[in-house]
């Protein structure tokens, strides 16, 4: 067992060429940088490749309710799986035996919503299964992997969508919930300010292998805006190159532009290289300002972006504080700034190097505003 293991190891650090997750005090980024292999192997590969078992389901209906019951077992499995379409949007319900913890995300060309079970085997339930749903066509499942143990849900759209996620009181039972593309188009029209932090000769924080701020927040603000126009939104980017932008003048073009809501990116840093997490913030420096409609719009903004960060980056929760940073204090708008995750932890650092983490970041912040705009508070 044992050289298999070190057989293991030595695959993966060759394999996924310098994903090397050592313990830490950090551990949530440990198992992140893992995910971050295995999803960037199964976008290679289309998301939901089907695992070769066979499904022994008792029933399942393709018209109105559909319904897909398995027999209980051994370890955590799923139990039952139910999908139904009411009032716009398909709602799935995911039941285990044991406590689920998951990860959701989209994906594009073609359209789908992904969630991982991580814990949970899919039992016996359906590979496929086909829908008639003007949303959803198809629910795919797999094995995605078995160490760690993941299983895989893809749902097929017809198009462009927004969802959410909530899980039971007793994290058992969890829920899906998936919007029309009529709900998709919410965007259309928005002015939105995407502000990339620092830039020029500010190159914000460094990490311990010479990963600038800057060259992150630019990437991740350019990703973002363009899945904000993909979604008919108008895009006011603070700075669109490598050159400095005075803090005053960030929040003058925004205002002048009269956007709905401004959003600047960063990588947070800590002079412990041990603190980790990701964290996003709003106005607040103890006086009645902090409690304008402007600041309290904010607030709901940040819990929207911050949920979303938290449920598809999966790295420590540290959740929405309140600062007096000049760009949210200077904005007309309702305003947040977001801390994806610390430069400054080496294995923060790692993860933040990825190109799939920074997709997954700017998919997190898009899929905040749906939901903000969308008047979901998750």
């Amino acid at each position: 067992m044992f050289i298999i293991r070190i057989f293991a190891l030595v695959f993966a650090v060759f394999f996924y060429g310098g994903f090397l997750a050592l313990p830490s005090q950090c551990p949530a980024a440990d198992r992140k940088i893992e995910n971050f292999s295995s999803v960037a192997t199964a976008l290679n590969h289309a998301a939901g490749q089907l695992a070769s078992r066979k499904g022994n389901n008792a029933n399942g209906k393709v018209n109105g309710d559909v319904v897909n019951t398995v027999k209980d077992g051994p370890g955590n499995e799923v139990l039952a799986f139910k999908i139904e379409e009411a009032n716009g949007k398909t709602t799935a319900y995911i039941t285990a035996s044991g406590s689920i913890e998951h990860n959701a995300f989209n994906l594009s060309n073609p359209d789908r919503v992904v969630v991982d079970l991580k814990g949970v085997s899919p039992g016996n339930l359906k590979e496929s299964l086909p829908l008639h749903s003007s949303i959803v066509q198809r629910v795919r499942t797999a094995l995605f992997s078995k160490e760690p143990l993941i299983t895989r849900v893809v749902f097929d759209l017809s198009g462009k969508a927004i969802y959410n996620t909530g899980l039971s009181s007793d994290r058992r039972k969890l829920t899906i919930q998936i919007y029309s593309n009529n709900m998709s188009k919410l965007l259309s029209g928005k002015v939105i300010a995407i502000d990339p932090g620092h830039g020029g000769d500010d190159p914000g924080a460094i990490g311990p292998t010479g990963l600038m701020e800057k060259e992150v927040t630019i990437d991740v603000a350019r990703r973002t805006a363009s899945m904000l126009q993909e979604r008919g939104a108008k895009v006011i980017l603070t700075r669109s190159g490598d050159e400095y932008i005075g803090l005053y003048e960030r929040t003058e073009k925004a205002n002048q532009a009269g956007t709905a809501i401004f959003v600047s990116i960063h990588m947070n840093a800590n002079e412990d290289p041990s603190i980790c997490g990701t964290s996003t913030y709003v106005y607040g420096d103890g006086s009645d300002l902090s409690a304008d409609p402007r600041v309290q719009r904010s607030k709901e903004l940040a819990l929207n972006i911050q949920s979303d960060l938290v449920r598809n980056l999966g790295l420590n929760d540290k959740g929405i504080r309140e600062a007096n940073f000049a760009v949210l204090r200077t904005s007309d708008m309702p305003a947040v700034l977001i801390e994806g995750a610390f430069i400054s932890n080496p294995e923060e650092e790692k993860i933040i190097a990825k190109d799939e983490f920074r997709r997954l970041l700017a998919q997190s912040i898009v899929n905040g505003i749906e939901h903000y705009f969308a008047g979901i508070s998750l």
